[in-house]
């Protein structure tokens, strides 16, 4: 009786491993025929291929990479739509898959690290350009993307600054003057986020200084204080001169 009851049980467990032999082949499939589809910039195609690679096989990681790069294809670095955001997400949501399998994926990595750079989001950047630093010390490239993410954040900001201390025109030198000392050290001290917020509320102060977290000073006919988040800038307001010291 024993003998017929377990007869059953091996031919499903015979049925299961055929299936299952059956669905990676179909998943090399899939994943042959998206990257002939990729090769030739079909890549929504590619993506159609890919993804239906992953639902055979969920351990092939492979498809999950090409799926998470055949989306990256779909991103237009720096373009500001909608649905251009959307794809630039898309992808990285795709990348982080591949990371949650093989976190030490240094591809994926620095594949997000991109996407985030052209959508000027600089902080998550900078955040997947260290751990490449971390798996590949010896690679200048995130070193390199580092300082890039740093001077775009910066530069910026301080032209617009120059521009309106009237600071912006090189000498025959093709130098730009120095900016004042105080200002460049205080700043300089600063967590870089903070700096922006500050340089910001400076930008806003040339334009209209009466804006903001300001008070009058008590017994100071022309002082001011405008709170920044933890920080206060103390100045002198002159009207009939337009002066902002």
């Amino acid at each position: 009786m024993k003998l017929y009851k377990l007869a059953p049980v091996g031919a499903l467990l015979l049925l299961t491993v055929s299936l299952s032999g059956c669905n990676k082949l179909r998943a090399r499939d899939e994943l042959n025929k998206g990257v002939a589809a990729f090769k030739s910039s079909q890549f929504q195609t590619a993506i159609d291929h890919f993804q239906k690679a992953v639902e055979y096989d969920d351990s092939l990681l492979a498809a999950k990479l090409y799926l998470a790069t055949a989306y990256s294809q779909l991103f237009v670095p720096g373009g500001k739509s909608e649905d251009n955001v959307k794809a630039g997400k898309k992808a990285i949501e795709e990348y982080e898959k591949v990371l949650a399998v093989d976190s030490q994926n240094v591809t994926a990595i620095g594949s997000i690290a991109a996407i985030y750079y052209n959508l000027q989001d600089f902080d998550k950047a900078k955040v997947y350009q260290r751990k490449r630093m971390e798996l590949q010390p010896n690679d200048p490239e995130p070193h390199y993307w580092v300082g890039v993410i740093d001077w775009a954040v910066c530069y910026p900001k301080q032209m617009q600054v120059r521009k309106d201390l009237k600071l912006a025109m090189p000498d025959k030198n093709g130098d730009l003057p120095p900016l004042p000392e105080g200002a460049r050290k205080q700043l300089a001290e600063l967590p870089h986020v903070d700096r922006d917020r500050i340089a910001d509320a400076l930008l806003e102060m040339q334009r209209d200084p009466y804006r903001g977290d300001i008070i009058p000073l008590k017994g100071e006919p022309f002082a001011w204080r405008r709170r920044v988040g933890n920080y206060r800038i103390m100045y002198l307001l002159i009207p009939e001169r337009s002066y902002i010291l």
